[in-house]
């Protein structure tokens, strides 16, 4: 019996303690006037312009210059890690479509052998979805790159299929790509 009355001391205590903690709760500040409320979000067009604005002063800040890059479209952990062969190719087609859809990072690969991993497309977008009909073929890519420690990564603000000719060259003295807000 004992036991059953200690626990309902307990539980009074409890209520008390959340009762005093409740009346120093108001919506009003100690001068009478209303307290300040939790601020909506904002709209979705809003939240969407701010990311634009932020990825372009960050661009501007870092270790980033406009890049246009001509090559395949490829599972950058098949390729890089030849646990597929080659990891490349219409015959890698299909693995690196399956790889690419479940979240292995995209890679564009040029013509002299560098690879480009397609990091990121607009604000917190990674490339996958946008590089995703491309693979297995010859694109080129409009954007921004970033070189650090030997890795090359590319944000990508426009891609298309390339010419099946190529000159084999990569240029990093394009005009600022076109959509330049959304670096």
């Amino acid at each position: 019996m004992t036991g059953r009355s200690n626990a309902g001391a307990e539980i009074i205590a409890a209520f008390t303690i959340l009762a005093i903690a409740a009346s120093g709760c108001s919506s009003t500040s100690s001068d009478g006037k209303p307290a300040a409320t939790k601020q909506q979000s904002p709209g979705p067009g809003t939240e969407r312009a701010a990311g634009k604005q932020r990825d372009k002063e960050v661009t501007v800040k870092t270790n980033t210059r406009p890049i246009t890059v001509e090559g395949e479209v490829i599972d950058a952990w098949c390729y890089c890690s030849g646990v597929m062969g080659p990891g490349r190719g219409a015959e890698h087609e299909k693995c690196a479509r399956l790889c690419v859809a479940g979240g292995v990072s995209a890679g564009i690969l040029t013509d002299d052998g560098t690879v480009y991993i397609a990091a990121k497309h607009q604000a917190y977008k990674g490339c996958n979805g946008l590089l995703l009909p491309y693979v297995a073929k010859r694109v080129r890519a409009t954007g921004w790159v970033a070189e650090k420690g030997g890795c090359r990564v590319l944000k990508i603000s426009k891609v298309e299929l390339a010419e099946k000719e190529s000159s084999g060259k990569n240029s990093d003295k394009q005009p600022e790509p076109s959509g330049a807000e959304e670096r």
